[in-house]
């Protein structure tokens, strides 16, 4: 966007807003003057109601006369209604806003209304025991706190309220009169002023056309056009700077063209002495790396000989240490051949105590087996005994059917007899069935048993043999032994002269590995000054190329 369009847009908000603040101002003041109005209808709904207040207090002093007189209770009742209507309005009056003067005098009032009531209550409490009193109190009492009390205060409040309000409304008047003036006089300055405000801003900003077109013409390479403002604000600051800047520019151009030219002759002459040491370089490396890959070949025969060496040794070392465990190993197991022979032996006599337990065993199963075959047979003679019971317990039943009434408790205890002779059997039966079944594993414990003891002898023959095997294992073991031992001394002398030839091959590396360390440097310097080389040829030939476009550049320029 354009300064000029800015500033048209941002003063153009200007007047808009300052429009809109005089808008805003007058609407608050009507909402100003509306509340207000609201407050003076509060003030004269209360002005209503202590009007209203006094004539029911004047209306109970009637109605209550009249009952003094009459004696009639609708007169009583209406000064009931009209202290009722009292007390309403002082609740309004009380929810209206009022300042603290006019709360005061509300309490006032409030205060000599219950005076004037407590002496109206009297007044009829007196009257039915004494008319003529009541009326005196009536005529005196009453009549002074209504007369020098009421009719003041009320009076009072609605004076207070007046002045109150004539003050609001005067007040107001004035801020309203000084507010509208204000607004009256403030739009149209401002737009006034916003105005000559933009007039003199559009002004002042030509001379940036001229300052743009001046820049325009810079960047297309022109600088033979100076400014010619001669204003004395920061614009004319402004173009005497283009100015100054101008001038430096075409000092500078004309300096870098005549330092490009002798950039340029002293380029190709650093180009052309770096081709001929690039080439006297180049014979030198070839010479040096073909001495480095003698020597590199020299270093890798004498490795590859010190790595079999080495690795010779490494095994001789290695022959020795395995000699060393081997015969190590071969005494352990001496040991473990001398100790599985004792376990052999004590492995014989605890398979001969085991084929005595289990042969101990057999004997118990079998015995167990015959005393099943006894019980067996006492459950047959209970089972008998229990069918016999049964039996006897029918017949008892039968002569105790036939005795009557004489034979009814015997029969009862037949029938429990007959019961408990079929439970017998019954359970004579589960035991019989259970006696079977203990006979049967008894008679398969008896023949596992058996097989155990015929394993348990086969084992101890087998124990015997394997005991004479492992005695022959000890004797092979200790033989082995003392051959290892032979061994390892022998394979000790061979490590220590292979550590000697080690040590020489390592030595004759080592001058070796330093020959061909320093011809590898002398070859890596030679391509880092090859490098280097290149890279000056490089960095020349860029700066020739440099130079050519620096004057390019400069052409560009109109000095």
């Amino acid at each position: 966007m354009r300064i000029k369009t800015k500033l048209i847009v941002g003063i153009s908000m200007l007047f808009i807003f300052s429009v809109s603040m005089g808008i805003l101002a007058v609407i608050e003041n009507k909402k100003t003057q509306v509340s207000y109005n609201n407050v003076l209808k509060n003030r004269e709904d209360v002005r209503y109601y202590l009007k209203n207040i006094q004539y029911r207090i004047v209306g109970i002093s009637n109605d209550e006369r009249a009952y003094l007189l009459t004696g009639d209770n609708q007169f009583k009742d209406e000064t009931e209604k009209k202290i009722t209507d009292i007390k309403e309005y002082l609740s309004i009056i009380k929810g209206r806003g009022l300042n603290p003067d006019e709360r005061e005098a509300i309490s006032n009032l409030e205060n000599g209304i219950h005076a004037f009531l407590a002496v109206s209550t009297v007044v009829k409490n007196t009257y039915e025991k004494d008319k003529h009193k009541a009326l005196q109190l009536h005529l005196t009492d009453e009549r002074d706190v209504r007369k020098k009390t009421m009719d003041p205060t009320i009076n009072k409040a609605v004076e207070l309220i007046d002045k109150h309000t004539a003050m609001d409304l005067d007040k107001i008047n004035k801020s309203n009169f000084v507010t509208n003036a204000i607004l009256r006089t403030l739009v149209p300055v401002s737009v006034i002023f916003g105005l000559i405000v933009m007039i003199l801003l559009l002004r002042s900003i030509k001379p940036l056309e001229l300052l743009q077109n001046e820049f325009k013409a810079i960047a297309n390479g022109d600088l033979t056009q100076p400014l010619d403002i001669k204003s004395k604000d920061e614009i004319g600051e402004l173009s005497r700077s283009v100015n100054a800047m101008i001038e430096n520019l075409r000092s500078a151009i004309s300096t870098i063209n005549n330092s490009s030219h002798q950039v340029s002759a002293a380029a190709e002459e650093l180009l052309t002495s770096s081709e001929h040491t690039h080439q006297a370089t180049e014979h030198i490396t070839i010479t040096i790396e073909e001495l480095a890959s003698g020597t590199d070949k020299q270093v890798q025969s004498v490795e590859e000989t010190s790595q079999i060496v080495d690795e010779m040794s490494s095994r001789v070392q290695q022959i020795s240490i395995r000699t060393q465990d081997v015969s190590t190993t071969a005494t352990h197991a001496l040991e473990k051949a001398m100790e599985g022979n004792q376990a052999i032996q004590t492995t014989i006599q605890q398979m001969n105590s085991i084929s005595e337990t289990v042969e101990g065993f057999t004997q118990k199963i079998k015995e167990l087996g015959e005393r099943s075959n006894e019980i067996g047979e006492i459950v047959e003679v209970i089972t008998s005994i229990a069918g016999q019971t049964n039996l006897l317990a029918l017949n008892a039943a039968i002569e105790a059917a036939r005795a009557g009434e004489q034979g009814k408790g015997f029969a009862v205890v037949a029938d429990e007899v007959r019961k408990l002779a079929e439970q017998s059997a019954q359970s004579s039966e589960q035991i019989a069935r259970l006696i079977t079944g203990i006979q049967v594993d008894t008679n398969a414990a008896v023949i596992s048993t058996e097989n155990v003891t015929k394993e348990v002898e086969e084992g101890i023959h087998v124990v015997h043999i394997t005991g004479e095997y492992f005695k022959q294992i000890e004797n092979e073991i200790d033989q082995v032994a003392n051959q290892i031992k032979d061994v390892s001394d022998s394979v000790r002398q061979i490590s220590l002269g292979t550590d000697q030839v080690v040590y020489s091959i390592n030595t004759v590396t080592g001058v070796a590995e330093v020959a061909a360390s320093r011809t590898q440097s002398v070859s890596a310097a030679t391509k880092e000054q090859f490098v280097s080389i290149d890279d000056i040829i490089s960095a020349a030939t860029s700066l020739s190329k440099m130079s050519e476009n620096l004057q390019t550049l400069i052409e560009r320029f109109k000095v």
